[in-house]
C-alpha cells in the first residue's frame, strides 16, 4: 500500500513539473520588451534594466585614397572610406557573449536586409571603414566585413537583433535612415 502511495505522489510531483514548465517558458516569451520610437533606428537593449540606450548618430564623410604602388604601372586603385570624426563613440556598451538592439520596422520588411553591422577602425582620431575598394578595370564591390547576427520577432514590426561574441572595439549599423554608433568596452 505504501508503494502505491509512494508512486502515486511521485507521479503527481512529475505532473505538477511538467505543468509548470510551460507556464514558465510562455512567460519569458512574453516578455514585454521597450519599442524604439523611430522607425530604421536601432538601440542598444540593456537587458538588466529592461530599457533601450539611443546609438550615436554621427556626421559622416567619404575619403577617397589612391593607391601609387598600382600607380607606376600606369593603373590606380582607388579606396573609398566612410569616416567618422572622433575616435570613439561617446555610446560604451560593456562587452558581454550576446549584445541585443531592438529595430522598429515597417511591417513586412526583413530587419536583416536593413540593418548591417560593421567593425570600424580607429586611425587618427577617426573611425573609418573601408566600403569601397576599386580596382582597375573592375567594378567597385563593397569591402567592408558584414558581421552577421541573429533575428527575433518582439512583436509585428519590432525585433531584437542578437549579437554574439563581438570583440571590444568600435562599430556601427547602417539603415536606410543613417549610421548608427556605439562602442564596446571590457
Amino acid at each position: 500500500m505504501t508503494k502505491i502511495i509512494t508512486s502515486l505522489i511521485s507521479f503527481l510531483v512529475m505532473i505538477m513539473m511538467c505543468t509548470k514548465a510551460p507556464a514558465q517558458a510562455a512567460s519569458e516569451t512574453t516578455k514585454k520588451y521597450p519599442v524604439p520610437e523611430f522607425i530604421n533606428h536601432p538601440e542598444y537593449y540593456g537587458q538588466d534594466e529592461n530599457k533601450l540606450v539611443e546609438l550615436e548618430k554621427p556626421q559622416t564623410n567619404t575619403k577617397r585614397k589612391k593607391d601609387f604602388a598600382t600607380g607606376l604601372l600606369g593603373l590606380v586603385k582607388i579606396n573609398t572610406y566612410m569616416t567618422i570624426d572622433n575616435g570613439h563613440s561617446p555610446v560604451r556598451v560593456k562587452k558581454r557573449d550576446t549584445l541585443l538592439f531592438i529595430i522598429r520596422v515597417n511591417p513586412g520588411d526583413d530587419p536583416s536586409a536593413i540593418a548591417e553591422l560593421t567593425g570600424l577602425k580607429v586611425e587618427k582620431k577617426e573611425r573609418k571603414v573601408l566600403i569601397a575598394d576599386q580596382k582597375p578595370f573592375q567594378s567597385s564591390e563593397p569591402a567592408y566585413k558584414k558581421i552577421e547576427f541573429a533575428v527575433q520577432k518582439i512583436q509585428e514590426g519590432v525585433y531584437l537583433l542578437i549579437m554574439t561574441h563581438l570583440a571590444s572595439g568600435e562599430y556601427c549599423m547602417a539603415t536606410p535612415v543613417g549610421v548608427f554608433a556605439f562602442g564596446i568596452d571590457g
